[in-house]
């Protein structure tokens, strides 16, 4: 699935790390959590990883990768059975990601003097639970060695509202390289999905949550289809909001331009993409979404409101268009210019694709991840 990248050489020998993270579960930050340990196994390191919750990726981990599933108790709980993980094993750094495994991580580390890095995949939570909030948040970045965002929107939150030290922040994006065998996918995959030649998709992948806001994406597209009604608005994912979000589309009468597929597999979801011509991402809250980079990674132009680190990944009116949040009227026509002119589609769409390949690749993320992780070696 992975882009296959040189061997970098180093004057240090690569050590060991434990990858910390909640949950094995669906989602964009456990995803680049598996990618990670995926890439920095097989470019040396000897990797432990650690979870407490779900394991729906665990397929998707290098069988080089050992996998420590914890009881899932008491906070407390977790954090000795963390120690115990760290006193029975010598690592060289633990690399954490997600609150509450940061938090774990950044004790655990400073009790066995092991540098710790902890990473920033969302926005924050803090405006829930404040006080609590902020103590968690306050003595994790007291501890941690480094602070990686995924984006800088993410880093300039972390510094302003939840006092993070600029000197420990730093920027790694999230990675996307296309899958090496999707050139050799099945030409005809509108037969096998049911759609029509003259069809346009839209698509969205995704988590069906609250904070995606798909309820706007329903009223986009009935601005849309009253002008432009040979499309389709593909839903790919699941979650808690699907029954509501269907009830909705069948209110509005949109129920012959919407699909949904549900959850897919990896091999599935990249055959998906082969047939999006245009992604749509309405989230009222989003750090750096791993659909965004996947669209552009499969040369898919995207449109989305102006939220997080959304404008990071998507050049306005070079590789997409950002429309400011909630505007649903000027997204619906951004979407109807993309589904008019094709060249313009054509032409962002495979802007998209090099700056993905540029800025964001898994070949990129490597080398930033493995020069913080040397620098905390040899300090």
């Amino acid at each position: 699935m992975l882009m296959a990248f040189k061997k970098r050489k180093y004057k240090t020998k690569k050590g060991k790390i434990l990858i910390v993270v909640d949950s094995l579960g669906i989602g964009g930050a456990e995803q680049q959590v598996v990618i990670d340990a995926n890439l920095l196994l097989s470019d040396g390191w000897e990797i432990d990883l650690v979870f407490w919750e779900k394991k729906d990726f665990i397929k998707e981990i290098n069988s080089g990768v050992k996998l420590l599933k914890l009881p899932s108790k008491k906070n407390i709980h977790k954090i000795f059975s963390l120690l115990k993980v760290c006193y029975q094993n010598k690592y060289d750094l633990i690399y954490s990601h997600l609150t509450k495994s940061n938090f774990y991580s950044a004790i655990v580390g400073a009790l066995m003097k092991i540098p710790v890095v902890v990473t920033e995949h969302g926005l924050g939570l803090w405006r829930i639970n404040l006080i609590k909030y902020k103590l968690v948040v306050f003595i994790t970045f007291k501890l941690a060695s480094r602070i990686i965002c995924v984006c800088e929107a993410v880093r300039q939150l972390k510094i302003q509202k939840e006092g993070a030290c600029p000197g420990k922040t730093t920027v790694i994006n999230n990675s996307f390289n296309l899958p090496s065998h999707t050139e050799d996918l099945e030409c005809d995959l509108r037969t096998k999905y049911g759609f029509d030649y003259d069809i346009k998709i839209i698509g969205f992948v995704g988590r069906l949550v609250s904070v995606k806001r798909l309820d706007l994406l329903v009223k986009i597209a009935k601005e849309v289809v009253v002008k432009y009604n040979r499309v389709m608005f593909l839903i790919i994912g699941d979650g808690p909001c699907r029954a509501s979000l269907e009830k909705q589309v069948l209110e509005a009468g949109l129920q012959n331009y919407f699909r949904f597929l549900g959850y897919q597999s990896k091999s599935q979801l990249w055959e998906l993409y082969k047939l999006i011509e245009i992604s749509a991402l309405v989230s009222e809250s989003e750090a750096q979404s791993m659909f965004l980079l996947e669209s552009a990674g499969f040369r898919i132009p995207g449109v989305a409101f102006d939220i997080g680190g959304n404008k990071e990944v998507i050049l306005n009116g070079e590789t997409g268009f950002i429309v400011k949040f909630p505007d649903c009227i000027n997204f619906a026509d951004n979407l109807l210019c993309l589904l008019t002119d094709n060249s313009l589609r054509d032409y962002l769409g495979i802007r998209a694709k090099q700056r993905i390949e540029t800025e964001f690749s898994s070949e990129q993320r490597i080398k930033h991840l493995e020069e913080l992780f040397y620098q905390l070696k040899k300090g």
